[in-house]
């Protein structure tokens, strides 16, 4: 027998010290040394290693702790089709989108298996995910959102692709609700101030045509009856608009709407100062 086939029989076979690569990944891999694991599964699976459950799990989370997203998604496909678990479906849900495969992180999301997987976080990560990626979807669970700053942050896409269907007075109800989140939201802020401003505006130069087509002592009562209701709802919108103004200072239709409010409620020193603005 020749030297050679002597050391083959002695020595351990191939199985053996494939056993003991592993083993020496598994090591690594508990020790947060990813790099050196995910060197060692590589030429285990070189050689032939078939891919248990653990060496899936292991590989997956290997590549994606060294930013080898492609093979982090491979393995952890596999280990999210046989048992989706936690820590793989966030792990694959960064990776999908780190290999720009937003969609199919989504489809981490619309797992039966999500909302149990994620938790009490699963709502505000996936809204966070729609807003960047399909924020259309947004009005479909906006208000299963239980994170005040997300539903913030949520909140202008959402608004825009409500604003043809709900009505007026839930229109109201939804910005209120914003503002309670957020007492700086912008759109919500415009749609308030800005849509009550109309509405007084509107009312005032009724008021006044009216007066105008019969001026005596009981239409000019009614007048200052009027009035007064509408200056509340004048001062309301110069609040909101107020608040607008320290977000954009410059814009010049926050500066028209207050000019006009200023004049409105006889306070003109005030609106000559804004006028110098336009």
């Amino acid at each position: 027998m020749s030297a050679a086939a002597i050391v083959a029989a002695c020595g351990p076979s191939k199985s053996v010290v494939m056993q003991q690569q592993r083993a020496l990944a598994d090591e690594h891999f508990a020790a947060g040394r990813y790099a050196e694991a995910a060197e060692i599964y590589t030429q285990l699976i070189a050689k032939g290693q078939v891919p248990d459950s653990a060496l899936n799990h292991h590989i997956a989370l290997s590549g994606y702790h060294t930013r080898n997203y492609d093979v982090a998604v491979q393995y952890g496909a596999r280990c999210f089709a046989a048992y989706p678990t936690a820590e793989i479906a966030v792990m694959l849900e960064d990776a999908y989108i780190q290999t720009g495969r937003p969609s199919q992180a989504l489809g981490i999301m619309d797992h039966a298996a999500a909302p149990a997987l994620y938790g009490s976080d699963y709502a505000a990560r996936k809204a966070l995910l729609c807003l960047d990626y399909a924020p259309e979807r947004l009005a479909t669970f906006y208000d299963s959102i239980d994170v005040a700053d997300v539903r913030s942050k949520c909140f202008d896409k959402y608004f825009a692709q409500v604003g043809k269907t709900k009505t007026e007075a839930e229109l109201k109800a939804i910005c209120k609700s914003a503002l309670t989140d957020n007492p700086m939201q912008r759109s919500a802020l415009e749609y308030l101030s800005v849509g009550t401003f109309t509405q007084a505006e509107a009312r005032y130069k009724a008021a006044m045509a009216e007066y105008e087509k019969k001026k005596n002592a009981t239409t000019y009562a009614y007048l200052r009856r009027d009035l007064k209701r509408i200056s509340a709802d004048y001062r309301e919108a110069q609040a909101g608009i107020e608040k607008l103004r320290t977000i954009d200072p410059d814009n010049k239709n926050y500066i028209k709407y207050l000019i006009t409010i200023y004049s409105r409620l006889d306070r003109d020193d005030k609106a000559k100062q804004l006028k110098k603005l336009l």
